[in-house]
């Protein structure tokens, strides 16, 4: 009798906690719809439930310190994490993710403490790679930051945001044949990325030794480098970057005519830029057009009155077309 009374208790127990294990179950499901569905506050009272049932539920008190990030309130999603990786130390999404939130609450050290606690728990965690990287990136730091990059790029090949900031980071410190070919890595994983084909026609613009001047050009990167900014625009018509460096890439290989139009297309997307007002009145004046190159002079600076560049030009255009007083004047300015 007593035996098979007692068995039938912990039954009841088991079924009752399988019961309970049931419902939590679905709750977070529950509330993982509702966050998916942008009901953030709905999702955080489902959360809230599931700990007031048990205030250590790491899974439950997790995905609320998540959604309160989203919500905005990224000290009490900092304050969540630390006790969820406090009871569950081998949490390293948990780890990776209060070193976000750190950061974003502008303590650099308390992110480089939780990162370095995510990796070693797992030293191929893609995220805390990457944003240790974007972190020493942040800090000066190139050499540990390029190494995180590429740590995160071994961990997962097609990571775009590593990519990215690494051929950046190697363009930055003048290896641009070393930008370019993360560039290439980056496009073979996914080549409708407008903004990666603009940063690798600059990268191979300055493989040909250009910085600037056209002298010792390497005419090759030079046609591959327009071509890049040719792609970049045929996938995005409004990346103005692409517009203006396809349109200067063109004039240095002495296209001007071809030029005109995607100096046009980029003003159109920037018209307050004084820079590409600058470069399109250039043009026009090389081409003879001086009256709209003047013109373009004469925008840029109503935007920019102290633009150095434009008021030379300008009087080169009033020097050239006989207007010396004014000429002069604009000439003297550069002297004042």
């Amino acid at each position: 009798g007593s035996m098979n009374r007692r068995e039938r208790r912990r039954q009841e127990k088991l079924g009752r906690k399988g019961a309970a294990e049931t419902v939590r179950v679905q709750r977070l499901r529950e509330a993982a719809a509702l966050r998916a569905a942008g009901k953030r506050d709905e999702a955080a009272l489902l959360y809230q439930s599931l700990l007031e049932t048990n205030p250590d539920d790491t899974e439950a008190m997790y995905r609320l310190g998540m959604t309160r990030a989203t919500a905005g309130a990224v000290a009490e999603a900092r304050d969540l994490l630390m006790r969820v990786v406090e009871i569950d130390p081998n949490f390293a999404d948990g780890f990776s993710d209060l070193g976000v939130l750190n950061r974003r609450l502008g303590d650099s050290d308390a992110a480089r403490a939780a990162y370095r606690k995510a990796l070693d728990l797992k030293p191929d965690h893609v995220d805390a790679l990457y944003n240790s990287g974007n972190l020493e990136n942040a800090a000066g730091e190139t050499e540990a930051a390029e190494s995180f990059y590429r740590r995160a790029i071994a961990a997962r090949p097609g990571h775009q945001g590593a990519l990215n900031n690494l051929g950046l980071l190697l363009h930055k410190k003048g290896d641009h044949e070393g930008a370019a070919s993360i560039y290439r890595q980056a496009l073979s994983h996914d080549d409708t990325l407008a903004k990666t084909y603009n940063n690798l026609g600059n990268a191979l613009r300055d493989t040909g030794g250009d910085s600037g001047g056209d002298s010792g050009h390497d005419s090759g990167a030079l046609e591959q480098s327009v071509a890049s900014y040719r792609r970049s625009v045929e996938l995005d018509a409004d990346l103005c970057d692409g517009w203006r460096n396809l349109s200067v890439g063109l004039q240095k290989m002495h296209l001007m005519e071809d030029a005109v139009e995607p100096a046009r297309r980029a003003l159109a997307l920037q018209p307050d830029n004084a820079e590409l007002l600058l470069n399109l009145g250039t043009l026009l004046v090389r081409l003879g057009q001086i009256k709209k190159g003047a013109a373009a002079f004469e925008a840029a600076l109503a935007i920019d009155p102290d633009y150095a560049e434009a008021h030379w030009n300008r009087a080169h255009v009033l020097l050239m077309h006989g207007d010396f007083r004014a000429g002069w004047r604009e000439y003297e300015w550069r002297l004042r």
